[in-house]
């Protein structure tokens, strides 16, 4: 016996159906807009607003277990950890000034980060140019000892984020004594000509604002005799320097005998006589005429 087929029969919406919105009675109208003054003003007046809570920075897990957890491919597991730190500072759509982060703690996680990946830059530039950008002088200081720290695992690549500092200890936080320190370290530290020159002349330079005349003028005279500076423009540079701190020791007093003067004439002349002799373009022979 045969299946009846069911049949479905849909019926059409026109527009004819539709009544128009006049004849809508008034208080049905008023019952609309009451209920809606009231939606509104339960949610705003009557409802508790909700309040984000900011979620502390915890304790970074143990750099051994980070290794097992990263599967053989610790890049990829630091660069993930660098951007879940990075975006520490924004939850539930609030924005955290850096002031409220524990910066032992942070300091922690950019250890592991660095654990992870010694040569990455992302960590350095962070502590060097994020995280110590911010009004507190005990963070600061936190952020350039992180710094400081791991500069001196590997001056000669992570000198760039150790002269930041250097200017951040000279120039936001006023501590000459702080920056003197660091730029000795990095002419202590660092190898001449795998880092750029100024580098391991900063100290020179602190000296001479800080009116150490001859401390300086003995360090810019022993760069320029040992042959760390390799370009003409700057090793004329250097000795226009020294000859100008040599004649702040005059005008200061620091210098006062005659012997003294001649001394440093004599240096002056013998890096003038090298700078000369190094640099300075042979005469071209003319051939005369047979």
């Amino acid at each position: 016996m045969p299946v009846a087929r069911l049949k479905f029969r849909f019926r059409l919406i026109v527009k004819e159906e539709y009544q128009p919105l006049r004849n809508v009675p008034r208080w049905l109208w008023l019952l609309m807009a009451t209920a809606i003054a009231a939606q509104i003003a339960f949610s705003v007046l009557l409802l508790p607003q909700p309040k984000p809570k900011i979620s502390a920075l915890h304790q970074p897990p143990s750099a051994l277990f980070l290794q097992a957890v990263s599967l053989g491919d610790p890049l990829a597991l630091g660069r993930i950890l660098m951007m879940n730190l990075q975006a520490h500072d924004n939850q539930q759509g609030l924005s955290i000034p850096f002031r409220e982060l524990d910066y032992d703690v942070l300091g922690q996680w950019l250890d592991r980060i660095v654990s992870l990946d010694e040569k990455a830059e992302y960590p350095h530039f962070s502590a060097a140019k994020i995280y110590s950008f911010v009004s507190n002088e005990e963070r600061q200081n936190k952020m350039i000892e992180w710094v400081r720290r791991h500069f001196a695992r590997s001056p000669d690549t992570r000198w760039e984020w150790m002269a930041h500092m250097t200017n951040l200890a000279r120039h936001t936080l006023k501590n000459n004594a702080l920056a003197l320190e660091m730029a000795k370290e990095m002419r202590d530290l660092t190898t001449p000509g795998k880092v750029p020159g100024w580098v391991r002349q900063t100290e020179a330079f602190i000296l001479e604002e800080e009116e150490e005349y001859e401390a300086s003028a003995s360090l810019l005279a022993g760069l320029l005799e040992a042959g760390e500076v390799t370009d003409p423009t700057e090793f004329e540079f250097l000795l226009r320097r020294l000859e100008d701190i040599i004649d702040k020791q005059v005008k200061s007093g620091e210098i006062r005998t005659q012997a003294q003067i001649k001394e440093k004439t004599r240096t002056l002349e013998s890096l003038q006589a090298r700078f000369l002799s190094q640099y300075q373009e042979p005469t071209k022979e003319v051939n005369k005429p047979q």
